[in-house]
């Protein structure tokens, strides 16, 4: 997380500007919170490729892959899990990949949302001007 700060990476610092409106507060936390997400997610990422790449014995993979299970659940407890949904580490896997899924489902929707809502000022702003003009070439016909 200390390299994706300094690297700047567009995950962590565009959600801060991209939704900064008033009234996207809760859109800026979805976004944060989904990177958030996908960084513990990936811890489990490199897990694999350090087996991958060190050609531990089997027995030796276990024993990491336990403790760091270990590590995780009690992470995930401490941060949004209840006690009694943290002991099957695949369910809490898939349940971290689904709701990635969703959080980005919603972040595209509102950026949708704001695209629509440009589209409709701007309709309103070009219509009002149609109307406008149309009144004073009507009003200097009646001069």
């Amino acid at each position: 997380m200390i390299e994706d700060f300094l690297r700047e990476e567009p995950d962590i610092y565009t959600p801060m500007f991209q939704y900064e409106r008033r009234g996207q507060e809760q859109v800026r936390k979805l976004a944060i919170q989904r990177y958030f997400t996908s960084w513990i997610n990936r811890h489990w990422e490199i897990i694999e490729d350090i087996f991958t790449q060190e050609h531990l014995a089997p027995a030796d993979q276990e024993q990491i892959q336990k403790s760091f299970a270990d590590v995780f659940r009690q992470l995930l407890q401490k941060i949004w899990v209840s006690r009694n949904m943290v002991h099957n580490i695949d369910f809490m896997a898939e349940l971290i990949a689904e709701k990635i899924r969703a959080m980005d489902e919603i972040l595209l929707l509102e950026g949708k949302m704001n695209r629509q809502l440009n589209k409709l000022k701007h309709d309103y702003e070009k219509d009002k001007a149609i109307y406008d003009r149309f009144m004073n070439r009507l009003g200097e016909g009646n001069q």
